[in-house]
């Protein structure tokens, strides 16, 4: 669930309150392949919903970053046990099997790979157009230093809403897409430690609030999880991931894409 590198700080932020909503919607495991657009349109819209929820309370109850991650964490876990809970509705720790990718060309690896390399590009675009609008202003304003963005006239509240809204739709048509390909969902699909864990890696290496930063954290992330496998360190994976991560804000707090954006610059300013 890479795509959570899009955002600048704001909209990164509300994408991982938004991950647990991903299986919030889903439709009959028996529809068909011509539905799929109505499921999609339908995760989309949910979590959109209850990701722009989420970020509303957070802006009425004056929340900072810490606590929004403590908040995102709670329910991310509580829904993942209501989920297991409701075992007759939602299959319990074995899921339920989405029939309409079965037998299509979404049941084979070729075709889901261009799809999401193509939704890749879309939203590196959409990204690239939200930097160069008035939307993007506000949102590089909230993320540098919010009583300024305020005091300059940027409606905190209203920016902040709208930037976990379109995390949320992102992450839900991602989601969506994602169920179709693995032809099945289970509350072990989008738990804490196979998405929100490696999405912070992913972060952590490339750098967050540059358009290559998450793209370059991804690709490292997966030749780093290769290569651990290939070790057969597979089952030390997050301690591995956890020890990265603090080095990396240690030595590199921005990622590494912004680091070596900088020394490029300062070594061109010597010239």
């Amino acid at each position: 669930m890479a795509f959570s590198w899009l955002a600048i700080k704001e909209i990164s932020r509300a994408k991982a309150a938004a991950s647990p909503f991903q299986e919030i919607v889903m439709c009959s495991p028996q529809d068909s392949l011509t539905r799929a657009p109505r499921c999609l349109i339908a995760s989309t819209a949910v979590s959109a919903a209850v990701a722009a929820l989420l970020s509303w309370v957070a802006v009425r109850r004056a929340l900072d970053t810490i606590f929004i991650g403590i908040v995102t964490i709670a329910f991310a876990l509580s829904f993942e046990n209501l989920v297991l809970g409701k075992g007759d509705w939602t299959g319990g720790e074995s899921g339920l099997r989405v029939a309409a990718g079965s037998d299509s060309w979404f049941s084979g690896q070729v075709f889901p790979y261009y799809v999401f390399l193509g939704l890749l590009v879309v939203y590196l675009v959409v990204y690239r157009m939200l930097q160069r609008s008035r939307i993007g202003w506000a949102f590089r304003a909230l993320r540098d230093d919010g009583l300024a963005a305020e005091l300059s006239g940027v409606d905190v509240a209203t920016y902040r809403i709208i930037a976990g809204g379109m995390g949320g739709a992102m992450l839900g048509f991602a989601g969506g897409i994602y169920v179709f390909t693995e032809s099945r969902v289970s509350p072990s699909t989008f738990e804490f430690g196979n998405v929100d864990v490696s999405v912070l890696v992913m972060l952590a290496l490339g750098g967050i609030g540059s358009l290559l930063g998450p793209v370059v954290g991804a690709a490292m992330f997966t030749w780093l999880d290769q290569f651990l496998e290939a070790l057969g360190y597979a089952q030390l994976r997050e301690v591995i991931y956890g020890i990265v991560v603090i080095t990396l804000f240690l030595g590199f707090r921005r990622g590494i894409v912004p680091a070596v954006t900088d020394f490029v610059a300062r070594r061109r300013r010597r010239r």
